[in-house]
């Protein structure tokens, strides 16, 4: 047996319903969702204990309807029931698992049509987005379907994708693909580094 901080996904050829694919999984769900970033349908799983190797089936996809291409980038939980989605489709979406998995409660549109490659939320009002081009990240109010503002990262000549951000409300730190930018908040005009 596996100790419990390892995660083992092995994909079996299985039945229909899961689209041919059944999942064994040993560990932590977090470590799990860390391995899995070029996910083209999220599952429901349930999981007996996490410690202990278990069987899990996909029991729900979220969402109908996508087209081909249309690809999960980044998933973060802001509660156990709420998840927010975003990836090549250019939308960040806002799931409630209490309700129906089929339809999304909210989504916010990237106003360029750039895939949206990593997202993060404060648990309160505000989510930021990392976009496929020249470092753009993106503030968002929750209660808001628009932008509230926009930071280009990248000045150098070849565009960048922000690969990871994460924001406090006194900095954001995000990921390019030469550099780590932080943002400072509590300067006026805030301050890239």
């Amino acid at each position: 047996m596996a100790p419990a901080s390892s995660t083992n996904f092995e994909l079996q050829n299985s039945s229909s319903e899961t689209n041919g694919y059944s999942y064994n999984l040993t560990g932590h769900v977090n470590d799990l969702i860390s391995q899995i970033s070029h996910v083209h349908f999220l599952c429901l799983f349930i999981l007996l204990h996490p410690s202990l190797p278990t069987r899990s089936e996909c029991v729900s996809s979220l969402g109908s309807q996508f087209r081909r291409g249309a690809g999960v980038l980044d998933m973060v939980f802001e509660s156990p029931f709420q998840l927010f989605t975003c990836g090549y489709d250019t939308f960040i979406r806002l799931w409630d698992l209490r309700l129906s998995p089929r339809k999304c409660v909210m989504e916010w549109e990237e106003p360029h049509d750039s895939a949206l490659y990593c997202i993060q939320t404060d648990g309160n009002h505000m989510i930021a987005s990392g976009s496929s081009y020249y470092g753009v990240v993106r503030l968002w109010d929750k209660r808001q379907t628009e932008c509230l503002q926009f930071f280009q990262l990248s000045s150098d000549q070849v565009s960048s994708p922000v690969y990871c951000l994460r924001f406090t409300s006194s900095h954001l730190y995000a990921a390019l693909a030469t550099a780590l930018h932080s943002l400072d908040f509590r300067q006026n005009p805030i301050y890239i580094r």
